[in-house]
Formats: C-alpha cells, structure tokens, sequence
C-alpha cells in the first residue's frame, strides 16, 4: 500500500473517532444539565438547540421543597426549623422562633421584618472546601442575610453589626456567684506514729463544709490519744467577692502575727478574701532543720496534737512542712532515733501569704472572747477575756507591701508594723512589735539567690518586759525567745556547695546551736545510671556526725535503684563510733488518669549501729493523700517495730 492510500484511511478514522466523541459528550451534556439539548429538524442552520427550561420529567427536582433545617449564627447552632427553599430562595416558616433566639438584637422587630421575607439563599458562597475565605463563607449584609447549604441543610444567618446592641469586653476578677444549691465537703486527716516499745501516738482530724449558696458552716474537730473528741472551731462564713463575713468559734488572723500563737476566738469577723478570687495568693512558711545523729523518726505535735510523723535519715534535715496547717503557731518536734533515744525541740512556725493583691488591699477586724478547750466540754468555751483584733496589709508597688495590726485585751495592747519587698532574686520581710507590758520583737526573713549562689537568713527575736504572773489573763509575750538560721549555698568544683547554721534559744536550759556542711558532685552520668559523691559534718553541741558517701541511682522505666556506701564517724551521748555504712532500696512508680499516682518503696539502711529494713507506700489522688511506712529496726540484741 502506497504512502497516500494510507493518509485517506487514517484520515477516515479519525474522522468517524471525532463525531462517537462529540456524540457522547451532547448525551453527557442532555443529562446532567437543566437545559434542553437537541437535534434540530427544522433549523437547517444550526446543529443543536439551547433551552433554558427543565427536561420533561425533571420538574420536581427543581421545584419548591420543604424541609427541617438547622439555623447557625456566628457558627453556632441556635434553632433548628422548617423553611421552603428552591434553587434561589429560601422562605422560614416560623421566623419569630429564631428572633427570639438572638440575643443582644437593638429593635427585634427590624431582623423579624427580614427574616419574614423571602430570602435569596446565596449557595454560590458556600465554601466547597470547608475553608473560610474572602470569596466564601461571609456576608456583609445591610441588615440580614444567609448562605444555605442545601446538601446539609444548613443556614447561616448574617445581622450587620449596627444592628447589634454594644458590648464591654469584660472579666471579672472573681468567681460567678454560686447556685443556690446545698454542697458538702468532708476531709479526714489521719497521723498515727508508734513502735511496739512505745505507747501509740495518733490524731483523727476533721474539716467539714456544708453550704448553701455563698453560705457555709465550717467544723474542725479532733481526736487524740490524749484527748476525747473536741471541736476546735465552728462557724457561719458568707463569701461575697473579696470579702467574707464569719460568726461562731474560729482561729484568730494570722497574717502579720511573727511573733505569738494565734488565739482561738469567739465572736464575729469581717476581712478581706482571695477565696473568689480567680487568681491565686502565695504562700511561705519557716524554714526549720534538725540535726540527727542517725536515722530517726520525727514527730511534729501542734498543741499537742500529732499533725506530722515520718522518718530523716542522719544529718541535718529539713522538716517537710508542705502539709502544715497555715497560721503562726508554736511546734514541739519529737525525735527518736533508732536505739531508743529521744529529745524534743521547739520551734516557732509561720505561714502566711507575703504580698496581697497589688489591685486590692487585705484588712481584717475581729472581735469576741478568747476561747479555750475544756476536756468537759465538745465545744470551746470562753475565757472570760476580750480581744478586739485589726489590721491589713497594703501593696503599694509591684514589689513592695507594707503591714500592720493592733490589738487589744483586758490587760495589754499590741502593735506591730512590717514590710515587704520582693524582686528579682530578692525576698526580704522585717516586722516589730511592741506591747503596753514593755515587751518587744523584730522578725526579719532574707533570701537572695543568683546563677551561682544563695543566701537565706530567717531571725526572730522577742523580749519579755513586765512578766504577768496571772494565769487567766492572756499575755501576749510568755517569756524571752530567739531563733536564728542561715544557710549559703555556691557552685564548688562542679559540684555544690552547702553551709548552715542554727540556733534557737528558750532560756538557759533550753540552748541549742548546730553547724552543717554538706558538698555534693557528679562523678558519672550516662543514660539512665547516676553516680554522685557526697561529704557531709554536722555539729550540735558535743555531737557530731562526718561522713562520706558514693551514690548509684539507676532508672529504668517505671522503676528506681538505688545503692550507697559510704563511712561515718559521729559522737553521741559522748559515745564515739567508726564504721561502714550502706543501703539499698527499690522504689516503683505507677499513674493512673483514674487514681493518680502511688509510689512503693522498699529498704534497707546499715548503719553504725542499727540495720534498719523497712516499706514505704505513698498514694496521691483525688481520693486523698495516704503515706504509710514500717520499719523494722536491730540493735544488738533488739528488734524494734
């Protein structure tokens, strides 16, 4: 076949290919577009007939339709109604429900007006891709207007913002008023510390709440094993922003109060509250330390009254106050250590908020009789003296307030004056105060901290003028009290460095000093294995206590190991001893969303002269918090549970 023969057949078939695809696509074309297309018999002249008119049989596709549909305005759902709609107008059946639905409108009858009338539906800015953009999803009506989405029936409805009522934007710094519902709140507090050597010590506490509204009625009670069961305090609170209101039996303002317990009252209160508030106050307690010549339990007794028990290891320790009840109250710390052996310190804690609102001043005024406990009796009774107690704090910077308070009883006044300043890496309170009976005090609090070191400095001094031989009037100083404590801490070699002294002073039988270094470096770090080095002394009059000790610390998952070894020299009862020390524990760490966290830990401590093997269960959640340890304990020829 020659090469022109071929071209005629190829141009043959491309022609017949041309007019199958262009047939197909009129079909395509006649079926799925609302115009009527078809050949013309009549019209020599042109191929195909262009109508705008609905194929026979398609007329109920475009006509009228009446449907439940759902009315969204600023993209949330506010009524959901019926509505006839066609291709390009929607009409409400019941446009006055969802005026009424539409809040902050300036004449109602305006967008009723409107929405009464027929509606131009707007479909071609609907937004295909479910993404805002200028050329879909808004309107800027003159007064109303909608987008209908036939495919989810769904209409977005558009006002024009001047027909909209004007709106501060406003936040309230307290909380929204409280339903006028009854609540209750119930806590339970349980210490219990003992040996099977010693008498049991416990205290069963209780902090009830029921309220009604801003209205409550707060109990606190308690059950020891020295004591039957007693209510410490009962009384009606309403909570108004910023403020409350209390009647009944309650414990006395302690915001300023440095330098003397807190007194049981009652009689009626009015202060100054951040319980609405939506922010939140801080909080800072005194710092205290022990000195311990091995490991022992500490016990922390508030009025007699066990409200800590849990066990150091040797040194001078930190008491973990985290759980101390807020006020300013003296302490009695209880030690006993492994051989049997036991002392008792005083000590003078204070917690309190440092700065008040730097928006709203903290007042407070009190008054009634000073209430006591009396074993005959459930409740507390009076004492026959007054008290009428006030005072306030002020911030009057940023980062600085000033405080002050009176007070007044049967025989003496009190004043007391103090300020504080915080800022960056500096923390400084200094209060005095003076009586009528010549007594007199100063308590000053000092931190400053920096990349490299810290300084904290905590004195409080007070001197008793005019003793008061009179057991039934309150006196507000009791005798002659001073407690130091200072503490610097620096980066040394790598590591850190610590130094520590104590001192508190009761008169010349009660006199104690103590001293304290302690440094501590990382030799080894690499994955999950921890190695430190630690050297410590500690110094409380003829005792003492030197060791050094290296640390392994292993985590893996879920799970903690720890091994130590080290060497002790101490000095105590005039007893010197020399010897090897070690321990081992296991501590496992398990969370759970439901029951939050709980920590088991076992032990074993070898000491100088005790071997000490032991479990530690600690639980956290919002069922409460539960720590239980067991010890058990050889010395010699002794076992002690």
């Amino acid at each position: 076949m020659d090469i022109q023969a071929r071209l005629k057949i190829e141009t043959l078939l491309a022609s017949v290919c041309l007019s199958v695809r262009n047939i197909l696509l009129l079909l395509c074309l006649n079926i799925f577009l609302p115009v009527n297309l078809s050949f013309a018999t009549d019209d020599k002249d042109s191929f195909l007939v262009v109508s705008n008119t609905v194929p026979a049989g398609f007329e109920d596709l475009t006509g009228p339709q009446t449907n439940q549909i759902d009315v969204y305005l600023h993209n949330k759902l506010i009524i959901s109604t019926f509505a006839t709609y066609d291709i390009e107008t929607l009409s409400l059946k019941n446009p006055e429900a969802v005026v009424e639905k539409i809040k902050d409108l300036l004449d109602p009858s305006v967008i009723l007006k409107s929405l009464s009338q027929t509606l131009m539906t707007n479909s071609d800015k609907i937004c295909l891709q479910h993404i805002k953009s200028d050329s879909c999803g808004d309107l800027e009506p003159n007064i109303v207007g909608i987008i209908f989405d036939e495919s989810r029936f769904r209409m977005d409805l558009f006002i024009n913002p001047l027909q909209l009522k004007t709106k501060t934007v406003y936040q309230s710094k307290y909380l929204p008023k409280p339903e006028d519902k009854l609540s209750t709140l119930h806590a339970l507090n349980f210490n219990l510390s003992g040996t099977d050597e010693t008498n049991d010590v416990y205290n069963i506490q209780t902090n009830s709440i029921i309220a009604f509204g801003e209205t409550r009625l707060a109990a606190q009670s308690n059950y020891t094993n020295e004591e039957d069961f007693v209510i410490d305090s009962m009384s009606v609170i309403s909570d108004q922003p910023g403020w409350e209101a209390e009647a009944g039996v309650f414990d006395s303002e302690t915001r300023a109060s440095n330098f003397f317990p807190s007194q049981d009252i009652i009689g009626l209160r009015a202060r100054s509250s951040t319980n609405t508030r939506t922010d939140l106050d801080v909080t800072e307690g005194t710092q205290i330390f022990i000195f311990l010549n091995q490991r022992s339990r500490v016990e922390v007794f508030r009025d007699n009254r066990l409200i800590d028990a849990r066990f150091y290891d040797a040194g001078n320790r930190q008491l973990d106050t985290s759980r101390f009840p807020s006020g300013a109250y003296r302490i009695s710390v209880r030690i006993r250590d492994d051989s049997n052996s036991e002392r008792t310190e005083e000590y003078f804690y204070v917690r309190n908020s440092l700065l008040p609102p730097i928006d709203e001043p903290q007042y407070f005024f009190e008054a009634g009789s000073v209430a006591e406990i009396n074993q005959d009796s459930i409740l507390p009774e009076s004492s026959g003296n007054y008290i009428i107690h006030t005072g306030g704090a002020l911030r009057v910077k940023e980062n600085l307030a000033v405080e002050a308070e009176i007070a007044n009883t049967d025989q003496e006044s009190m004043a007391q004056v103090g300020i504080v300043h915080i800022a960056a890496g500096i923390q400084s309170q200094v209060n005095v105060m003076t009586t009528t009976e010549s007594d007199w005090g100063i308590s000053m609090r000092e931190n400053w901290a920096t990349e490299n070191f810290s300084l904290n400095l905590d004195l409080r001094f007070i001197h008793e003028g005019n003793e008061n031989d009179d057991t039934d009037n309150l006196d507000f100083v009791a005798d002659d009290f001073t407690q130091a404590s200072a503490s610097f801490t620096h980066t040394l070699f790598g590591g850190r460095m610590l130094w520590r002294y104590g001192h508190t002073d009761r008169g010349s039988s009660d006199k104690s000093e103590t001293y304290s270094m302690d440094y501590n470096r990382s030799v080894y770090r690499k994955n999950k294995l921890n190695v430190d080095w630690s050297f410590d002394a500690s110094k409380d009059s003829d005792d003492y206590l030197i060791g050094t000790r290296l640390n392994f610390n292993l985590r893996k998952n879920n799970d903690t190991y720890r091994v130590s070894t080290g060497y002790e020299s101490r000095k105590a009862n005039n007893i010197k001893d020399n010897d090897v020390t070690g321990s081992a524990s296991w501590q496992h760490n398990a969370r759970s969303p439901s029951y939050g966290q709980l920590q088991s830990r076992l032990f074993h401590i070898n000491e100088t002269t005790t071997s000490t093997t032991g479990v530690n269960v600690t639980s956290e959640s919002r069922f409460g918090y539960n720590q239980i340890e067991v010890d058990n304990t050889r010395e010699d020829s002794r076992n002690i549970l």
